[in-house]
């Protein structure tokens, strides 16, 4: 896909998406082969209860999950490679 995460490469210290929760769940691989170990992926624009998602699907890739933040029914969340 043109301009995409796949496409710009790797070993960034730091992705920030600010997205749906299906393009979150779209990103999450080509996020963590473009983060470099160690690099953080912070991910918002997610509703209270669909980070459960995105967490188990993170975590089955690979990432760690660091902190999570909810402020009046939005939830960001960030995800270490």
């Amino acid at each position: 896909t043109p301009g995409s995460v796949a496409e710009m490469g790797s070993g960034y210290d730091l992705i920030a998406a600010n997205i749906f929760l299906e393009s979150a769940l779209e990103l999450l691989p080509d996020a963590k082969k473009a983060l470099k170990p160690g690099g953080v992926l912070i991910v918002s624009g997610l509703l209270t209860g669909q980070e459960k998602g995105v967490i188990e699907k993170a975590e089955s890739l690979g990432f760690v999950v660091g902190e999570k933040e909810e402020r009046s029914g939005w939830v960001s969340v960030l995800l270490k490679a």
